[in-house]
């Protein structure tokens, strides 16, 4: 069971099949490259995959078990391999409780650090993390995991609140939600709602790709490169009246399908 560090709201399930129609309600968020969504969507399935690993080896530490105080954690790139922070509050403040090394398949043991302030990136991440929490505002659906990344285009922290599927037959293709925040992780800049709903797609033994034809309802985005690479399965977009995003794990492609043609009798 993983360690979840993120928020709780109301849950709706709307089950679908292989193919699903969303909400027609357009969605207005900010306009990506399928480039840039790649890229961000790969550094989300590595940091969840980090996150994943090393709480797992944090509650075997402690028989199964959350840490006592434990209030959150961050995740920073150690090299090629991503550290995943645990943390503590002392005398009101966010400190260092437990560190953990992930690098590829492999987790590190759990270390407890030296007693110290937290640097000014860290802290930075850390209260990004909580600016965009607590922005969710309307359209909040169910628990939450927390992602965050400096944006490699500015100093400002994009943030991450991507729906958690109940189960592993559950794919949350909708409900996740985007936050640009100022660089020191106090102001929020921007928020994008992903979708215009909060289904949660049921995923048959025989699925073997996703298609959504979504009329706005969800467009393309680095949170669906994200949910191909950890469910293993191609999504196709539908994001204009003639084409689609194919969403293969990292790859991405814009078609236009063949029209059927008729059956001559």
């Amino acid at each position: 069971m993983r360690l979840l560090l993120g928020i709780v709201g109301l849950l709706v399930l709307a089950p679908a099949a292989g193919t699903a129609r969303a909400q027609t309600s357009t969605v207005d968020i900010e306009p990506w490259s399928l480039e840039r969504m790649s890229e961000m969507g790969q550094a989300l399935a590595r940091q969840d995959r980090a996150a994943i690993a090393a709480g797992e080896r944090l509650r075997r530490t402690f028989d199964g078990a959350d840490p006592p105080g434990l209030i959150g954690s961050i995740v920073v790139a150690d090299g090629d391999a991503q550290r995943v922070r645990f943390l503590v509050e002392r005398d009101g403040h966010p400190r260092a409780g437990w560190d953990i090394v992930v690098s590829g398949s492999r987790t590190g043991a759990v270390v407890v650090p030296p007693d110290a302030p937290l640097s000014d990136d860290e802290l930075a991440q850390f209260r990004a993390r909580r600016t965009a929490a607590a922005n969710v505002g309307a359209g909040r659906c169910g628990r939450y995991n927390v992602f965050a990344v400096r944006d490699p285009e500015s100093h400002d922290w994009l943030v991450w609140l991507l729906a958690n599927a109940n189960d592993l037959r559950t794919v949350p293709i909708d409900g996740h939600f985007r936050f640009r925040v100022s660089a020191d992780g106090l102001t929020l800049l921007r928020r994008d709602r992903l979708s215009a709903g909060c289904a949660l797609h049921r995923r048959s033994p025989g699925t073997v790709q996703m298609i959504l034809y979504t009329a706005g309802g969800t467009p393309p985005s680095e949170a669906l490169v994200y949910v191909s690479i950890m469910h293993g399965f191609p999504i196709s977009v539908e994001d204009s009246p003639t084409t689609f995003v194919v969403i293969d794990g990292a790859e991405l492609e814009r078609v236009t399908p063949r029209p059927r043609r008729r059956s001559r009798r």
